[in-house]
């Protein structure tokens, strides 16, 4: 997996500088259409980077520790999710009990 990972962070790597050098080159003649241009691109390619680095460092403590934090992180998000769908229910079946008791609080 980390021969995967260094090859696409490689090709990312001169994707991303072959990309923001163009800009960088065609913002000295036209600033108003490229300023945009470089801030996407720039913003895209550190999006890439952190998922990167949460890959390596995911590999680097499942190698040493023989912990897969994704997993980790993946179960909790289906106990959240499931907590949160629960309180949902929870909340809907208060509000029934609460309609149910203000009918019972008239008097005829």
């Amino acid at each position: 997996m980390s021969y995967i990972t260094n090859i696409y962070y490689n090709i990312l790597l001169i994707n991303n500088n072959i990309i923001l050098n163009f800009l960088l080159f065609g913002n000295l003649f036209y600033p108003a259409y490229f300023n945009d241009k470089i801030l996407h691109y720039k913003n895209k390619g550190d999006v890439y980077y952190k998922y990167l680095f949460l890959l390596n460092f995911g590999n680097n403590f499942k190698k040493k520790y023989n912990i897969d934090i994704i997993n980790i992180g993946l179960t909790l998000y289906d106990k959240y999710n499931y907590f949160v769908n629960n309180y949902k229910n929870i909340e809907d079946n208060m509000s029934d009990i609460s309609d149910m008791s203000d009918i019972s609080d008239t008097d005829y």
